[in-house]
């Protein structure tokens, strides 16, 4: 009967015609003026309306009749409505007075605990699954229980009941244990958990170290068998590491395992027998390094391995690392990871010989190296794509070698570029689209803009620079329509655009890159803001709100991704989804959308009249910083633009930071852009003290 009274608010509905449905309901009422089903949804159509003052005092009052919770319709009504308006203690009241009618309902207690869930409000959740497993037999329950205890006693670690809930929950996953009732690698996954937020590493050992189920858990699972030598490590038993490490690099080809065999063996070298000590491994990394399927990860630990052996004081004890470098290179260089694989090796060893003042020496060799296999490299790039990427890797070492030894002549830096922009732009495998082109375009690129810098850096040389930038951009766009959907030569040419105050360009190139989703939280702040500064004001305030209508859709998904593990029980997803919706909620990216959003709003086009009731109408209490805050900002932002071929501090070849438009917005930057308007606010709506008390915080920024 009361299904079919509602059957045409949730056609409605269905039909996403939120108006008709609004109709509906009032139709239904005016028969059935406390109908508390209608009334319950009317409440949630509301917010789909935007009249959520109305539908907040309409659902307070449903949830105020005693008997309105005992129909199923009114209870979904009333929580899709409360969910709407952010308000998740109401709607646990929701389910809980359901539960009055039917205490036992399994279904209603879940609905407790996932509400709790998703809210982050672990002292309810911990409630709710200690009900669960009073009522009902389910294992998985248990679980849930060991779960909700440990992220209550990590979201308050100084609490003194933290330790209080983490020998509880020891103890339950202990009986668990004995039970027979933990059977999955998720839940050996949270017992590990509870003992390392306890510090408990030699029994995290000895969970990992026993016999039978558990020991067959950890044998299938990469991850657990590379923490358990991760823990031998931090344990100080060195030997049992190396075992551990041997054993799980003889069943597969790990680089993170590679890491920690070579880490173990550092540790527990005797300084006085250092080649018999390293004499195993290298005979094992020789051995994988025949093997063709691992052969890159196995080659490139032994360069890792006579590198570190280098900086640690123990000379080649491990072979010399110029000679494995390039061993590495000579077998590798067809393969674009190439260079990524050995730039930081390169690095590394050029900085541990400053200890010996052997820097120039190891750059005097590196650079020898190359210009005895350049010639060949360069004659030969035509002839197949591995050939082609061998000679682009080649001419990155090449760059690396300049900055390393300082080279400041821009004539230097431009030396042979004819040659490379011929490569990358009119030859044979340029036409093909050869990918390799694409990388010496971009490298060429590279050396045109660090040449400019070098040259026209100084403030009064400003239009020569530009002169110089406009000419790689004429480089960049020859690249992008030989090859119109290669990511970075559109991420560089928005980058000197931008640094050119072409905004329209800019803004065209990056709408072709089609960012979506989390990219916009990651790389929006590269054209975000960029448009106000230059007056187009119009086109910013279009990517503001995809940037909110990002955070929005990110609210409403993540809420059903930690329903999703418990249902699924993969319980070592929780932490991560926990601290990602964090990160987004308070990210810095989120905080200058925001900003500039309100920014644009408030400026946009109007008359004198309007803008001034804009800003005495705008709501400046939700922006409010203080320090504590500010400190609680998460930076997800992606600041790598320029794919760095260089390390990070060398600032005069750094062309991240050279072609920045304007510096990165930060703390103050949100703070100063935060009281702005609430300034204007002050200001329009004549309240002289607080505009005096704002004005004196933004001048001491």
């Amino acid at each position: 009967m009361e299904y079919r009274q509602l059957r045409p608010i949730y056609d409605a509905l269905e039909g996403s015609d939120p108006q008709r449905a609004l109709k509906e309901c009032d139709k239904l009422l005016r028969k059935h003026p406390n109908h508390p089903s209608a009334r319950a949804i009317k409440a949630y159509v509301l917010t789909q309306t935007g009249r959520t003052e109305e539908a907040l005092a309409l659902s307070l009052s449903v949830l105020e009749t005693p008997t309105a919770m005992a129909s199923a319709h009114a209870q979904q009504g009333l929580t899709l409505a409360f969910r709407a308006l952010g308000r998740p203690h109401e709607e646990i009241m929701v389910y809980t007075a359901a539960l009055a009618h039917t205490p036992n309902d399994e279904t209603l207690h879940c609905k407790v605990f996932k509400a709790a869930a998703r809210n982050r409000m672990f002292k309810e959740q911990h409630q709710a699954a200690v009900q669960l497993n009073k009522l009902f037999d389910n294992p998985k329950y248990i679980w849930w229980l060991v779960v909700s205890l440990l992220l209550q006693a990590r979201d308050s670690p100084k609490n003194a009941a933290a330790q209080v809930q983490l020998k509880l929950a020891e103890r339950l996953v202990e009986k668990a244990v004995a039970d027979g009732n933990l059977k999955s690698v998720e839940e050996l996954r949270v017992y590990l958990d509870i003992l390392d937020v306890q510090d408990k590493r030699e029994q995290m050992v000895e969970v990992m170290d026993v016999n039978g189920q558990l020991a067959a858990l950890i044998a299938n699972d990469p991850d657990l068998v590379t923490q358990r030598i991760e823990l031998l490590i931090k344990t100080q038993a060195y030997g049992k590491a190396v075992e551990a490490a041997i054993a799980a690099l003889k069943a597969r080809d790990n680089w993170a395992d590679y890491k920690l065999y070579i880490e173990a063996v550092i540790a527990s070298v005797d300084p006085a027998a250092a080649g018999a000590s390293v004499s195993t491994i290298c005979a094992h990394l020789e051995a994988w390094a025949a093997d063709r399927d691992r052969a890159r990860s196995a080659k490139l630990a032994q360069v890792a391995l006579a590198t570190r052996m280098f900086e640690s004081g123990f000379g080649d004890a491990a072979g010399l690392p110029e000679l494995l470098i390039w061993g590495f290179i000579d077998q590798f260089q067809e393969k674009a990871i190439c260079y990524t694989d050995i730039m930081q090796f390169i690095i590394a060893h050029h900085k541990a010989a400053g200890k010996y003042d052997a820097q120039a020496a190891v750059i005097d060799y590196h650079w020898a190296q190359l210009e005895k296999r350049m010639p060949a490299a360069r004659e030969s790039a035509g002839q197949s794509d591995g050939e082609a990427q061998a000679w682009v890797n080649l001419e990155k070492v090449r760059y690396l070698m300049q900055a390393l030894r300082g080279e400041t002549d821009p004539s230097a830096w431009l030396a042979d570029i004819e040659v490379l922009l011929n490569f990358g732009l009119t030859s044979k495998p340029a036409r093909k689209k050869q990918p390799a082109c694409s990388d010496m375009t971009l490298l060429a690129c590279q050396r045109i803009i660090q040449a400019a810098f070098l040259a026209h850096g100084a403030t009064s040389a400003r239009a020569q620079l530009h002169s110089a930038l406009f000419k790689a951009l004429c480089v960049l766009e020859s690249g992008i329509r030989l090859n119109e959907g290669n990511f970075m030569l559109k991420l560089y040419a928005i980058r000197l655009y931008l640094y050119l105050s072409c905004y329209e360009r800019a803004r065209a190139i990056y709408d072709s890159l089609s960012i979506k989703h989390v990219q916009q939280e990651t790389l929006g702040h590269m054209i975000l803001g960029h448009g106000m500064m230059l007056g187009c004001f119009a086109a910013d305030m279009e990517l503001c709100y995809d940037g909110v209508a990002f955070y929005d859709r990110f609210r409403s998904k993540m809420p059903r991704d930690i329903e999703s593990v418990y249902d699924q029980e993969t319980y070592s997803n929780i932490q991560d989804f926990i601290e990602f919706q964090r990160n987004l909620d308070c990210s810095v990216q989120h905080e200058c959308t925001h900003r500039y959003a309100l920014r644009g709003e408030g400026f946009e086009y109007g008359s004198a009249k309007e803008m001034v009731a804009r800003w005495e109408e705008a709501d400046t209490r939700s922006i409010e910083h203080t320090e504590e805050s500010l400190g609680a900002l998460h930076d997800n932002r992606d600041i790598s633009v320029m794919g760095l071929l260089t390390p990070k501090d060398l600032a005069q070849w750094d062309l991240e930071l050279l072609t920045r438009p304007v510096p990165m917005p930060g703390h103050e930057w949100i703070q100063a852009f935060s009281l702005v308007p609430q300034i204007m606010h002050h200001m329009v709506c004549a309240e002289i003290e607080l505009l005096q008390a704002k004005s004196s915080e933004l001048a001491a920024i």
